[in-house]
């Protein structure tokens, strides 16, 4: 009979997957020998505990369940002496989770007794815990003692402390002979489905969920908190703790279970105490519904499930205008050889011009009213080059070759100059050179700050220069340091309507609000300078939740069916749509200002020549 035991044990965690085993028992030496040796030709890990002669006022887990590896199976002979002993140790230290798959063996097949033992441990709705018993015989049947049958079943419990009621579901029968065990039949659909197949629905308990609201007094009666985290209005205002709530509505759905909901006013004091995040820490709440950021700290105690939306904090301005003259656009497209090369040869044109018209006029074979001198073949060349015609045109060939091929250079030169400085002063609106937090704390700008948490703690914690540098020279050196903080809807007017006011603000809810209030054209003129890294916030569940694998396959059903990402479009935004064909810009005083410079000072020179010529004429 022990021989069919060891079989049927070999059989079951092969069949389970894992390389290492724990055999509590109260066997004979001779019978721990002959196992090891069975796990041993299997490649087994094992180690074997005999719980009558075990110390039991020591920590049970440390000395002999700990373990680094993903999954360690365990075998408890439930018929020893102190075998219920150990099974209040084992229901203390919660022990009946993913990281252990247990066969629990019942010689006596007594399930109203299994019962009064696990109605009320503490089992996770993630335990693997199998409990095999052998098959009853009939009264008068032939027994043959080297063939036997075990029947197994599937127990878990979806939360005792929550209200779950213990599950036990029959799986199979499982035959054994002398060399191996095979399963005769199964007596329920339970192998048609996954482990969480099984297990999806909770209707029997009530989840503890945390939820952080921010935008409301805690004060708030909890219809209206509830009904305000549902309303989908004014989607800025608390957009990342609504768009977790309504995920929670989701997962609520799933599971089948009711929710109790405590409300908290921040995610936490510090990395780990505090706020939601502490109650979660604390297993004061079995969810937390609003996302957060995954630190060195946190990642101790909580698990990231699903990246649920980005965080990025911005210093967001316009494009100051410029009231310095910047005529270097009118040079920008040619080089200054370029336009060497081009100045010689108008040059030269009006030379060759100017002594075609005399041979003419020697010739006579023109019909000019006078003889151009070398200084009007030089307009005239200069007018091709602006692309203006002339009055006079010479009646030679030759002479309208030369004039054509003037004309013909002019054109290509005057074409390829206007498009390349209309799409520079029209073509891209202008975008300002400061791009890194230190140029802005550099620059003379003025600086306003949404009054968050933790942009308060980033910017007295962090210890980078560029950080350092931003606060001393915006804030504490401002007037009134006080004043800098403002709300978001008068900060982002702000940024409107002043061109070069930059505000800091929190991208996910400040979006929508911006693109309600700015023009398509106002948008492309922003400017963005990351205040601190970009990071994702992430859905986390205690690391010894027994949700945890359930809430991640709930949310890869989410992902897979679409429903994560129509609400993460809506809630969260990381991005502002510029689009360029709707932008307007007015081209300033800083470009035209050296074209009309230009014509005073033509003027100023014509008025002067104007006067010598008076005065020559007069004398």
């Amino acid at each position: 009979m022990e021989q069919l035991l060891l079989n049927f044990i070999l059989h079951h965690f092969l069949n389970a997957n894992v390389n290492s085993i724990v055999v509590l028992n109260c066997w004979s030496l001779q019978t721990q020998c002959d196992f090891s040796k069975m796990l041993n030709e299997h490649s087994f890990y094992s180690r074997f505990v005999n719980i009558e002669t075990t110390d039991m006022s020591s920590d049970f887990e440390y000395r002999y369940l700990l373990h680094k590896r993903p999954v360690l199976g365990v075998f408890f002979d439930m018929n020893c002496n102190r075998a219920e002993q150990v099974l209040n140790i084992l229901n203390h230290n919660r022990l009946y989770n993913g990281h252990y798959k247990w066969l629990l063996y019942d010689r006596n097949a007594d399930l109203r007794n299994f019962k009064r033992l696990f109605d009320d441990a503490n089992i996770g709705v993630d335990a693997e815990l199998t409990y095999a018993i052998l098959k009853p015989t009939l009264l008068g049947a032939f027994i043959d003692v080297n063939l036997t049958s075990f029947v197994k079943y599937d127990v878990y419990n979806n939360g005792y402390f929550l209200g779950g009621k213990l599950n036990m579901t029959v799986d199979c029968e499982v035959e054994c002979n002398m060399k191996t065990c095979y399963i005769k039949r199964y007596l329920s659909e339970l192998h048609m489905r996954s482990k969480y197949g099984n297990r999806d629905k909770m209707p029997d308990i009530t989840m503890r969920v945390s939820v952080v609201v921010t935008k409301l007094p805690l004060s708030t009666p909890v219809p209206v908190l509830i009904d305000f985290l549902k309303s989908e209005n004014n989607s800025n205002v608390d957009p990342i703790t609504r768009f977790g709530f309504r995920i929670l509505l989701i997962y609520k759905d799933l599971f089948g279970c009711k929710m109790r909901y405590t409300f908290r006013s921040h995610w936490g004091i510090n990395e780990t105490y505090g706020g939601g995040i502490g109650d979660l820490v604390s297993f004061k709440a079995d969810f937390l519904s609003t996302p957060f950021l995954s630190t060195a700290e946190r990642i101790k105690h909580v698990s990231p499930l699903i990246e649920t939306g980005g965080f990025s904090s911005v210093c967001l301005f316009r494009t100051p205008r410029s009231s310095s003259i910047k005529g270097e656009a009118f040079l920008q497209p040619f080089d200054g050889t370029v336009w060497l090369v081009f100045v010689v040869l108008l040059l030269v044109v009006a030379v060759l011009l100017w002594r075609i018209f005399a041979l003419e006029l020697c010739n006579l074979r023109t019909h000019l009213p006078y003889k151009p001198s070398l200084l009007a073949t030089v307009l005239l060349a200069f007018g091709s080059a602006c692309y203006q015609g002339s009055s006079i045109v010479p009646s030679s060939a030759g002479g309208r070759m030369a004039y054509f091929s003037l004309y013909f250079a002019t054109f290509i030169v005057y074409n390829y100059y206007t498009s390349i400085l209309l799409s520079t002063l029209l073509g891209t609106p202008p975008k300002s050179d400061i791009k890194t937090l230190g140029q802005l704390a550099d620059s003379a700008l003025p600086v306003g700050l949404e009054p968050l948490p933790y942009t308060y703690v980033y910017l007295n914690a962090s210890q980078l220069p560029d950080v350092r540098r931003f606060v001393y020279r915006k804030i504490e050196l401002s007037k009134n340091p006080q004043k800098v903080w403002i709300p978001v809807e008068e900060g982002v007017l702000r940024v409107r309507d002043e061109p070069g006011f930059v505000f800091v603000l929190e991208t996910s809810y400040a979006y929508p609000f911006l693109e309600r209030n700015f023009l398509p054209h106002q948008i492309c003129d922003l400017n963005q300078v990351n205040l601190r890294p970009d990071k994702s916030l992430f859905t986390q569940l205690h690391k010894n939740s027994s949700y945890k694998e359930l809430t991640r396959l709930s949310a890869i059903r989410m992902l897979e069916t679409g429903v994560f990402h129509k609400h993460r479009r809506y809630w969260v935004r990381n991005k502002l749509n510029c689009v360029p064909t709707n932008y307007l810009f007015a081209v300033g005083m800083e470009y035209t200002a050296p074209l009309f410079l230009m014509l005073v000072f033509s003027y100023l020179i014509c008025l002067v020549i104007l006067g010598v010529e008076l005065l020559v004429k007069r004398f």
